[in-house]
């Protein structure tokens, strides 16, 4: 078992998550050893991988999870037994755990928040991991428990982070939680929260108009909108980015959550400098 002093200062105990879908993604039901199947055996595989040791996910404990395990173990300096309990789990799992954890010190205003927030996600690097696309833990904290090809999740980390920094600033969630940024930018609009490209054709309003933690939102040529994220750092003909992004931008769908550099064309905004 790890002691007490091995636990990160500041992380939020698992029990104490207030989102039952993160719990869910924090807590073994009972210790796993080898010759266990099924979905407990595929997340701690998931989360191996996380931790640097490329084991397939199978959902079986053979010898290679062992081995990854006892890894785990020494790497930690703990008995290599070849199992985990609770104490290992939590060694694992603890990127996610700092991820949802209050933030150490309190933001002054909402948006500083939400980019204060965003950013505690992307320092424990985020990622998806699995067989198919859109799967793994993090995808799953971020789409209510859901993985899979059929559920993109950038826009499941925009509205994690936004209900977590409202969660824990005592603050109302500032949008209707919609899974599309389509959705997103209509309930926006109507909230009188939308700034768009065209609002901000001069560049000496945009520092007026849009602050860090603001939402992008980003169009296709047609003019639907096909993916956001949040507004890292202004400048004056670019942004800086905190997004679930692949890896080019030759595409909308996200793999890890990164910092990209954006310019405005195409992009409307979700701004809560007066929220």
């Amino acid at each position: 078992m790890l002691g007490a002093g091995r636990l990160r200062a500041g992380l939020i105990e698992p029990a104490q998550v207030p989102f039952p879908w993160a719990r869910e993604e924090l807590l073994l039901d009972a210790d796993l050893a080898p010759g266990a199947r099924g979905l407990p055996v595929r997340v701690l595989q998931e989360h191996l991988n996380l931790n640097g040791q490329g084991v397939a996910i199978d959902a079986e404990f053979g010898i290679v999870t062992e081995t990854a395990v006892r890894a785990i173990q020494r790497s930690r300096r703990l008995k290599p037994t070849g199992t985990v309990d609770q104490a290992l789990f939590d060694e694992l799992t603890l990127p996610l755990r700092a991820a949802v954890s209050p933030l150490p010190s309190a933001a002054r205003r909402f948006h500083e928040a939400v980019n204060a927030t965003a950013l505690q996600h992307r320092r424990n690097f985020p990622r998806a991991v699995g067989p198919e696309p859109n799967m793994g833990p993090w995808v799953r904290l971020y789409m209510h428990g859901y993985e899979g090809p059929s559920y993109p999740w950038a826009i499941g980390f925009v509205l994690f982070v936004l209900g977590q920094a409202a969660f824990h600033a005592g603050h109302e969630m500032p949008l209707y939680p919609a899974w599309t940024p389509d959705a997103l930018a209509t309930d926006a609009r109507g909230r009188g929260l939308l700034v768009t490209e065209r609002d901000l054709d001069n560049p000496d309003m945009r520092a007026e108009l849009l602050q860090s933690g603001a939402v992008f939102l980003q169009r296709d040529p047609g003019g639907d909108y096909v993916h956001a994220g949040f507004v890292h750092k202004l400048a004056r003909e670019t942004f800086t980015t905190t997004e679930a992004a692949p890896p080019n931008l030759s595409g909308y769908e996200g793999s890890a959550v990164t910092s990209r550099l954006r310019g405005f064309r195409h992009m409307d905004f979700i701004s809560f400098a007066d929220v």
